[in-house]
């Protein structure tokens, strides 16, 4: 089975210099821009047997029948914030819980998708939903927020969940009956072989990839720059406007369980020299300015995570680089201070005026949980 890219039939109409000067530029509004940057990655569930794949003898890139991957599918999930509910899940991280948190059961954990994770450090990745089986008891909120992860930190499947269930629409219906299970009758269950088909590798030298690596840049940027604006509208005597305000309830205390640590490889991947223009418009301090941009703030935290995993998963397809065509894709090893790192001198350096991509393998520490603990 397989997913084609919408952009695959598109591609000549897509302006990825102008998308990129968008980017560049700090004096143009970023949300419209994160829109149709990921909307690069949006997948059409009716095309059953396409797949951009590179042809090393003929170098070029092709279509051919794919296998479907759980990471594809979740895109769709996540785009129509499907609700989905989890039977059964054994916690790999250690457990974090509020003091106005009530869990009312460990099993079947249900609940509307909000985006999906992933780690910087790890090949952790992992859905994250508003779950019903949390209960808030300062009458704030009904839901509290929590992330399941769907690979262990390698990135294979994680087995601390067997099966994930959902309520399909009627297009995922008629995707299921007439797709996914052609001549079979009452087949309700998809087995995955993988959570990121290798074959997805190449994604890692298209326009998509590198455009949203330099978006990933700019929203990193932009936040810090808000948030440092806040924190100074705040010294300045600006105030909040919600409606918990009236409210005298105590902040909540977060327990955690301590866990145990565990030494992690992972494959890292940066691009550098990124040069922004312009300056970012002036704001003006106010209790409604600091709101909105409160706000705007969580908006654009959601499409970076949505981002971030986007290009992690794409790191994990391309992770083994010495199975990419040297004649067509060349890494070559350089050092940066004390450390070693493959680059790449992207073929987009003339024509975008980008500098390369770097990566390397590295170790990290990684908290886990201890079978011990219980909260």
């Amino acid at each position: 089975m397989g997913l084609k890219r919408k952009d695959v039939r598109m591609a000549k109409k897509i302006n990825y210099k102008k998308m990129l000067n968008n980017i560049l530029d700090r004096s143009i509004k970023i949300g419209p821009v994160c829109e149709q940057v990921l909307s690069l990655w949006d997948f059409d569930l009716s095309d059953k047997k396409t797949k951009t794949v590179y042809d090393i003898k003929n170098k070029k890139v092709v279509a051919q029948e794919e296998e479907l991957d759980l990471c594809t599918f979740l895109f769709s999930l996540r785009n129509r914030n499907a609700v989905i509910t989890i039977p059964k899940y054994k916690s790999r991280r250690p457990k974090s819980l509020k003091s106005n948190e009530i869990v009312l059961s460990p099993k079947n954990r249900n609940g509307e998708i909000i985006n999906l994770t992933s780690n910087k450090k790890t090949f952790s990745f992992g859905v994250m939903i508003k779950d019903k089986n949390v209960l808030k008891i300062d009458g704030e909120s009904n839901t509290g927020i929590r992330t399941f992860l769907i690979t262990d930190l390698n990135g294979e499947f994680y087995d601390g969940w067997k099966s994930i269930q959902v309520n399909p629409t009627e297009n995922e219906n008629l995707w299921f009956k007439d797709i996914v299970f052609p001549n079979k009758i009452n087949q309700n269950t998809i087995q995955f072989k993988y959570f990121i088909n290798p074959d997805k590798w190449i994604y890692l030298y298209t326009c998509d990839y590198l455009i949203t690596k330099v978006l990933i840049e700019r929203l990193n940027e932009q936040l810090k720059y808000m948030k440092d604006v806040m924190d100074d509208m705040v010294k300045n005597g600006c105030k909040y406007i919600f409606v918990s305000n009236n409210r005298k309830t105590p902040k909540p205390i977060r327990l955690k369980e301590k866990g145990k640590v565990e030494r992690i490889l992972s494959f890292q991947v940066k691009l550098d020299e990124i040069n922004f223009n312009e300056q970012y418009p002036k704001i003006n301090y106010s209790d409604d300015m600091l709101t909105a941009l409160h706000h705007k703030y969580k908006e654009l935290k959601r499409y970076l995570t949505y981002a971030n995993f986007i290009t992690r998963c794409v790191d994990f397809a391309g992770r083994d680089i010495s199975k990419t065509p040297s004649d067509t894709f060349t890494w070559k090893r350089v050092k940066e201070k004390r450390t070693n790192w493959f680059r790449l001198f992207h073929y987009y350096k003339k024509q975008w005026n980008l500098a390369a991509l770097k990566c390397r393998w590295l170790e990290s520490s990684q908290r886990v949980k201890d079978v011990k603990e219980q909260i």
